[in-house]
């Protein structure tokens, strides 16, 4: 069993599903993935899939091992025994993973990040650094959120008409390292 200190989720996306099935005899030209982890697809499923993929990250888990998000470097060099981290014991479920995405993935998937930092991650990952990437920003429905007057919407919401604000929100708020509260937080 895996014993890490890295408590971000972990997906080994083991578990075979119906839905290549669907997608194959569907009549769909284009089959654009999000977030599957979690046992919706499996590495294998994925490998299976012979429509043109679109896959947009939200997270680092296709190009590291079955960790969502991390900070050691294993996702740049290859999942190798001399090069796990020191926080990590136990059976290397990452590296098995990792291997796993190697053996079954022959084919470049076209890949959309939301970010710049995210598509560089893409550029230096061992495992799919020669797939295309394109950077598409998270879009923001214009039909249903208008800009308004400053002056106004400070007055109805209560808010003071001379500070700067900033609005933050993420999953699981300022919580989550992850989302960079911590830094918004702290003073300059």
């Amino acid at each position: 069993m895996l014993k890490t200190e890295n408590k971000v989720i972990h997906s080994p996306s083991i578990l075979p599903s119906n839905w290549v099935k669907l997608i194959n005899n569907s009549d769909a030209d284009i089959v654009h993935l999000h977030w599957i982890q979690r046992e919706m697809l499996s590495i294998k499923d994925i490998s299976k899939i012979k429509k043109l993929i679109v896959w947009t990250l939200h997270d680092m888990c296709a190009f590291c091992g079955a960790e969502h998000y991390t900070n050691d470097n294993r996702w740049r060099e290859g999942y190798y025994p001399n090069n796990r981290p020191n926080y990590e014991s136990g059976f290397d479920l990452n590296r098995w993973t990792w291997n796993r995405k190697k053996k079954y993935w022959k084919l470049p998937i076209q890949i959309v990040t939301p970010s710049n930092w995210l598509a560089k991650c893409v550029k230096a990952s061992a495992l799919i650094k020669s797939w295309p990437v394109s950077v598409i920003a998270n879009p923001v429905d214009t039909d249903h959120w208008k800009l308004m007057d400053k002056k106004n919407v400070r007055q109805l919401l209560n808010l003071s008409q001379d500070a700067n604000l900033i609005l933050f929100g993420a999953a699981g708020g300022g919580k989550n390292l992850l989302k960079g509260y911590d830094l918004l937080s702290s003073p300059l």
